[in-house]
């Protein structure tokens, strides 16, 4: 139990560092570009990593450290949530990209598990 509670928490502190230094490289303007990025990359790493484990034999800690806590940590679903408020509640200025955002962000991240999941076995 402690060694899973370590490996989460490792994973989540090397996930959340990873979102905060790439949401300050992307230049957020009007849109949360950054954000938008973190959580899309966040699906597709989570997509190559399932189909990882699917085909090769992977400790219950590694999952733990990579799944729950580096994507855990790197991918932020508050922020998504907070952005998407603010975008919506801009008197009317960011109000379209209040409904573009959320939109993209969905089927774009869909989008990118899925052709997460299908890298390694195109591989294997």
């Amino acid at each position: 139990m402690m060694l899973s509670l370590v490996a989460v928490f490792v994973g989540g502190g090397a996930g959340s560092c990873c979102r905060y230094l790439l949401s300050k490289v992307i230049n957020e303007k009007c849109v949360p570009l950054g954000t938008f990025v973190v959580n899309v990359l966040g699906c597709f790493i989570f997509g190559v990593l399932v189909s990882m484990f699917l085909h090769h034999s992977i400790t219950q800690t590694s999952k733990l450290l990579l799944l729950s806590g580096f994507c855990g940590g790197f991918t932020t679903f508050s922020t998504f949530c907070s952005e998407t408020g603010y975008l919506l509640d801009g008197n009317g200025k960011n109000i379209i990209y209040g409904f573009i955002y959320p939109t993209l962000s969905i089927v774009v991240g869909i989008i990118s598990m899925y052709i997460g999941l299908r890298i390694p076995t195109v591989f294997s």
